[in-house]
């Protein structure tokens, strides 16, 4: 945990200095797919940057030096969403794994759709001046 401590805090200080921030997470098995290392990056996110900050979790894939390691169930990354959603996170997407629904932001407070994406683009965006379109929360975001 020592060597990436300068990390973390550097993502403190990140958010600390209000400069926008998101957070990617490449899940490899065997490296750092337990669920206890997957709930104590999350706890991270939540508590020391806020539940507001985007967490990506992303899928490994056998490459280069790693060609032995296979790639990321979708069960690991679905379970790392799960985790991350019920401590509080807002905005949780899974990536590297064809689906639609992984890319789109919902509302944290209501669950309404209002931001649709496609192959890393907006398809829709039904913000409100940066408030959700049902319920009127405040979205976080650059541009909102």
């Amino acid at each position: 945990m020592e060597m990436i401590n300068p990390f973390l805090e550097s993502l403190k200080k990140i958010k600390e200095l209000g400069i926008w921030l998101e957070v990617t997470s490449l899940i490899i098995p065997g490296v750092n797919d337990e669920p206890g290392e997957i709930r104590d990056m999350v706890n991270f996110v939540a508590t020391e940057l806020g539940t507001d900050v985007p967490w990506h979790i992303s899928r490994f894939f056998p490459a280069y030096k790693m060609e032995d390691t296979p790639a990321t169930p979708k069960e690991t990354l679905l379970m790392a969403k799960e985790l991350g959603l019920s401590a509080g996170l807002d905005y949780v997407y899974v990536g590297n794994v064809p689906s639609e629904s992984n890319m789109n932001t919902y509302c944290p407070r209501c669950g309404e759709l209002f931001i649709q994406r496609m192959n890393f683009g907006v398809i829709r965006d039904k913000t409100d001046n940066g408030h959700c379109p049902n319920c009127g929360t405040k979205i976080t975001g650059i541009g909102l």
